[in-house]
Formats: C-alpha cells, sequence, structure tokens
C-alpha cells in the first residue's frame, strides 16, 4: 500500500521548511531544537528570498496607502479652498459694484430706466397677451383653451377699441422685400420676443390689407434707414380679425396664443430718439403719425407733408357732422337737392401733401378740412357718438374725384378714436 502525503500549499511547505539549524538540518516541526544535533534552533520565517519580497511588498504597500491618503486629504482642501474664495468674491462684487458706480451711477441708471417708459396701451397690450398664455396654458383640454382665446380677444378689444397705436416702443425684428419690391417689416415689443407686429410677408396675403410698404414711398425710405435689432418708436392700425380681435397670422389656436404674429398697417416708424431728447415729445400729431419723413419737396409752413394712399396716415382734430346738398344738382337743398351728411375732420394744424407718381393725386398745400370716407357701414354705428369731440383718426389721403366728394383732400377711414387735443 503506498501512502500519499498530505498536499500541502506552497505557503505551508515553505513554512515547513524555514525551520533551519545551524547543522543544516530542516525540521518540519515546531521543535525549537534540531532533531538530528539537538542544539536549539531559532525561527525564520521563509526562505531569504521569500521572506525579503514579502517585506518588501507590506513596505511599499503602506507607503503607497499613506501616498494616496495624503493626496486626497490635499485635493479636498484645495476644494473647500477654491469654494470660499468664489463665495467671497460672490459676496464682494456686488459692494465692489456699488462702490465704483457710486450715487452718480444709480442716478444714470434710474434715468436709462426712466427715458422710454411704454405707452399704456402697449404695457397693457402686452401684458394681457403674457396673461392669456399662461391661462391657455393651465387650461385642461380643447373647450377651455379656445374659451380663453375668446376671452382675450374681448380683453383686447377694451384695451384698443380702435385698433389704433401711436408712439409705441419695439425693436425691428425683420426687414424684407417682396418679389416686386415692397416692403415688409416685422416689430417685438422690448423684451417679449415671442410677439411680433407686422405686415404680411407676401403680396397674395396683402389682398385687401395693404400693409405691405410701398417701394418709393416716403415711409420705404424712412424704414431704409433703419436696421434689424434696432430700436424704434412707431404708429399705425392692427387689421381686423374674428378670432382675435386683432387680425393674426397663426394657423394654429397654438401658434396665436405662443408666438402670436399679428398684422399692422404702419403710419410711421422713427429710430428711437436719443436720451435727453426733448423736442420729441412736442411733436404736432401729424408730424409725429406721418410716414412722409423729409420729403423732397421740404417742410413747409403749412405742416409735414403727407402721402397719398396706399400709404396710411394718422391725424387729429375736431370731428363734426356737416350736411352738403346732394344729387341732382349738388347745389341747394333748399331748391330741391338731397341732403348728404358727413363726417368732417378740422386739424389743429395745417398740412400739405406730395403727388403720387400717377399724378392722380395733386400736391396741396394749407389742408385742414378732411371730408371722411367711412366705406364699412358699421363704423357709423361704431363712432356715431364721436361727433363734437376731438379724435385721432388712422386712415389713407385721396383726392376729390365726384360731387359727392366736398374738400379737395379726402380721408378714407380706417380707425378712429376720441384723444384729448392740448
Amino acid at each position: 500500500m503506498v501512502f500519499m502525503a498530505p498536499f500541502r500549499t506552497v505557503r505551508e511547505r515553505s513554512t515547513l521548511m524555514s525551520w533551519i539549524c545551524p547543522c543544516g538540518a530542516s525540521n518540519a516541526d515546531s521543535n525549537r531544537f534540531c532533531g538530528q544535533c539537538g542544539k536549539q534552533i531559532a525561527q525564520v520565517w521563509g526562505s531569504p528570498t521569500r521572506t525579503r519580497h514579502t517585506l518588501l511588498g507590506k513596505f511599499f504597500g503602506v507607503v503607497g496607502a499613506i501616498a494616496c491618503l495624503c493626496v486626497l486629504i490635499g485635493l479636498f482642501f484645495a476644494a473647500l479652498h477654491i469654494s470660499n474664495s468664489e463665495q467671497q468674491a460672490a459676496a464682494e462684487r456686488p459692494a465692489a459694484a456699488t462702490a465704483t458706480e457710486g450715487p452718480a451711477a444709480g442716478t444714470e441708471r434710474r434715468e436709462q430706466v426712466q427715458e422710454a417708459p411704454l405707452p399704456v396701451d402697449e404695457a397693457q397690450f402686452i401684458s394681457t397677451l403674457a396673461s392669456f398664455k399662461e391661462h391657455y396654458h393651465a387650461a385642461s383640454n380643447e373647450f377651455l383653451r379656445s374659451t380663453v382665446r375668446r376671452e382675450r380677444a374681448a380683453a383686447l378689444e377694451r384695451i384698443l377699441r380702435g385698433r389704433l397705436v401711436d408712439g409705441w416702443i419695439g425693436s425691428v425684428s425683420s426687414m424684407t422685400t417682396t418679389g416686386d419690391g415692397s416692403g415688409v417689416l416685422s416689430i417685438r415689443p422690448p423684451g417679449y420676443d415671442w410677439i411680433t407686429v407686422g405686415t404680411w410677408n407676401n403680396s397674395l396675403s396683402d389682398i385687401g390689407s395693404g400693409t405691405l410698404i410701398p417701394a418709393g414711398s416716403p415711409l420705404y425710405e424712412q424704414v431704409s434707414h433703419l436696421s434689424v435689432g434696432g430700436k424704434v418708436t412707431f404708429a399705425g392700425t392692427f387689421g381686423s380679425g374674428d378670432l382675435d380681435y386683432l387680425k393674426e397670422s397663426s394657423m394654429t389656436e397654438a401658434g396665436s396664443m405662443d408666438d402670436p404674429e399679428f398684422v399692422f398697417t404702419f403710419a410711421s416708424v422713427r429710430a428711437a430718439s436719443a436720451p435727453g431728447d426733448q423736442g420729441s415729445s412736442k411733436r404736432t400729431e401729424a408730424s409725429a403719425a406721418t410716414n412722409a419723413g423729409t420729403p423732397s419737396r421740404g417742410l413747409t409752413q403749412a405742416g409735414p407733408c403727407l402721402s397719398y394712399a396706399p400709404a396710411p396716415v394718422i391725424l387729429s382734430g375736431a370731428l363734426t357732422s356737416k350736411t352738403f346738398p346732394g344729387r341732382p344738382n349738388f347745389e341747394s337743398i333748399e331748391k330741391g337737392d338731397e341732403p348728404e351728411t358727413y363726417w368732417i375732420l378740422t386739424l389743429g394744424q395745417p398740412i400739405c401733401t406730395i403727388q403720387s407718381e400717377d399724378g392722380l393725386n395733386a400736391s396741396l398745400y394749407d389742408v385742414s378740412v378732411l371730408q371722411l370716407l367711412v366705406t364699412n357701414a358699421g363704423m357709423y354705428q361704431t363712432y356715431r357718438s364721436l361727433p363734437g369731440t376731438n379724435v385721432k383718426v388712422a386712415g389713407r389721403l385721396f383726392s376729390a374725384t365726384t360731387a359727392h366728394h366736398h374738400t379737395p383732400v379726402m380721408l378714407q377711414v380706417i380707425s378712429m378714436e376720441p384723444v384729448q387735443i392740448p
């Protein structure tokens, strides 16, 4: 029978072979006396080579662990120092800025904020759109969202009854031309890039609206000196819309509420006045609203020269109702002519007109009385209470051409609203 020695690991074999007597005998047991010579032997763990390697490995392992720990502690304190430095700098920055600016700088900032406040109706217009936009997204279903849109239309009607605005402030968001050279212009209120007020962007959509700026017109010349991003003041009229009260060109209801694009006919667009320009507030209504700018004929003592249709104008004056003799002879009501009653606008300051390119409308001066042409029967009902008051009228000028026209220059009404004239 063969007896197999029990299996021992390398470490066990190394340990058992490590009892070495000076006589050279190896001892496999744990006696401290040599089994050969009987002398006492010293305990040596492992062979010399193995022992040296083991000690060196442990030494370097300990040193490496200590080094890694030191690096981690260093990184932690470095990050803590950087964080404290940034917080201290952030706390000191406002104080330093205040100390640097001083009282004069603070006063200058307040003056800049107050430099060009938004007109009341423009501020209400913006806040209404922003408020109903939030209500629209808060609505839980399509029925409620459509209701919110109708409520917004009613609110806009209360703010802009005549759809006529003047002195509004904004920035030019785009200015291009159509294939025939007509001007396309869009303006956005300051700080509200999701609201757009502008013309149609193509001739087909503009049919019946007349929002595009005619090439060669004084308004076209005026706008040509502007640039995208430039701050401007503008005047004109919003188009009439069924769903939003103001004409809005978005294809979807969500677009109308989130990014409304209102169709607008510009009467005047000017670069915003420079700080301290006090003269701008003293301009007459006709001067502020005209699209003539500085025409080639210049300005006369009678006032700024205005262009005929299709360019829009805004004029202010006293509105009265007057009866004229009509058919058949247009001479005398007492002699049998039918009475014709029209609204007459008497301007506070006379104007002059620029001859149209086709020659059908002549240059005229000292024009102070205009007959209003109201093509929409509903306008008479809407504005029936205005005769006898001062009004602001947006419209288009054209020369008298028939016996029913009783003033040399006529004003076709786009919109009208009461106004106080000093």
